[in-house]
């Protein structure tokens, strides 16, 4: 898992322009991202948020479509499924994370944070 915490604001970020999150982007790896008035589109909206899920739920059926696959592969090759199976986990976890982030971001300009 990741070295330290994920989708949380760091405490480096200027609270005036918004804040960074990082993300957990597999092994040891993480990806700090700037949600603030310099990003497009900024501040984030809860529709986001819901288009982030979408997706994630999206991913979670390929996972078990992958799964299903492995299991009745009679060719054996199930381990061509398994390795998606990596990925489509890693991508859910980041997707996930950074609707987190959204959120948090989201309810610190409603609150006035920033």
């Amino acid at each position: 898992m990741a070295m330290q915490s994920v989708a949380n604001r760091s405490e480096e970020a200027p609270a005036i322009r918004g804040s960074n999150h990082d993300l957990w982007i597999g092994g040891k790896r993480v990806l700090t991202i700037a949600l603030d008035r310099g990003t497009k589109g900024y501040p984030p909206h809860a529709e986001q948020c819901l288009e982030l899920n979408n997706m994630i739920q999206g991913l979670a059926l390929a996972a078990k479509a992958a799964v299903y696959q492995a299991e009745n592969d009679t060719a054996g090759k199930s381990e061509l499924a398994t390795q998606s199976i990596e990925s489509i986990a890693d991508a859910i976890t980041l997707l996930s994370q950074l609707s987190v982030a959204v959120q948090r971001e989201i309810a610190d300009v409603e609150a006035g944070r920033v």
